[in-house]
């Protein structure tokens, strides 16, 4: 099965609501660069609204099973920073 940018959408999507539900201050949006998919973190404050205009860093630009992959390790870096934080 083919794995296009509205999978990666909505898969990132997924991803943000996760990081929601856990509390962290830290979401990803997808883009497109140079015809490849990208995704950068951003982050947010307590009430989820973006905070600045810019990204904090990218994440990867690639093909967009590609940029899931990496996305997907990002998101699980923030879920156990998240962690510790509150340890």
């Amino acid at each position: 099965m083919r794995y296009g940018p509205k999978q990666l959408e909505s898969d990132v999507a997924r991803l943000n609501s996760e990081l929601a539900d856990l509390c962290c201050l830290k979401r990803f949006e997808v883009g497109a660069r140079n015809n490849y998919q990208a995704v950068d973190e951003f982050s947010v404050n307590e009430n989820g609204a973006r905070i600045g205009s810019g990204v904090d860093c990218n994440v990867a630009c690639g093909t967009s099973r590609e940029v899931y992959a990496a996305t997907e390790t990002r998101y699980f870096q923030i879920c156990l920073d998240n962690m510790k934080g509150k340890e």
